[in-house]
């Protein structure tokens, strides 16, 4: 389902679209970094990257489950970009922020927009604006998903705090899309 929601750009007069999150919250709460329970996967925002091709060759070289999508300012002189990567074993969110900070260094150095560090944060579907489909880009790849989490230097990263039982388990196809109005 995450896969099909983020392959095809809605065209949208601003970017007030839809919004999708990797996270589950605890019963009964709204969205706020205090209320995560987990993320099930990591995103990265690549707005200052350039182009996408030198890290999909290189995801791809090390056979990572992932998917890229154009953001709704993308342009071919100002390349924008979001990459996501499921994670087997969704992360505790007392984890997130060693967790986030590793992956984010590993896979795209320091050029991901540091926000993304949010556990609460929602990402915009793919869009964008009318006259611009053709600058449109998705795709998705078949790999390795991440269950042991591996940073830069190629050491585990310890994900030790357990989910607490008394809350639905998250179930990597069960991401979600909110329209925020």
């Amino acid at each position: 389902e995450l896969t099909r929601r983020l392959s095809r750009h809605k065209v949208w007069k601003d970017r007030n679209g839809e919004l999708w999150s990797p996270t589950e919250y605890w019963p009964g709460t709204t969205r706020a970094a205090e209320h995560v329970l987990a993320l099930g996967a990591f995103v990265l925002d690549m707005d200052a990257a350039g182009g996408w091709h030198p890290y999909v060759d290189t995801w791809r070289g090390e056979g990572l489950a992932f998917g890229i999508y154009t953001t709704f300012h993308h342009t071919p002189e100002a390349p924008r970009w979001r990459a996501y990567f499921p994670l087997v074993t969704p992360v505790p969110a007392p984890e997130w922020p060693v967790v986030w900070t590793r992956l984010a260094w590993g896979l795209a150095r320091r050029l991901a927009d540091p926000k993304c560090k949010d556990p609460c944060r929602c990402y915009w579907l793919p869009s964008c604006p009318p006259g611009n489909e053709g600058m449109t880009f998705a795709a998705s790849y078949d790999g390795v998903t991440y269950g042991t989490l591996r940073d830069s230097a190629g050491g585990e990263v310890t994900v030790t705090t357990p989910v607490a039982n008394d809350c639905v388990t998250l179930d990597p196809a069960k991401f979600y899309g909110v329209r925020f109005l």
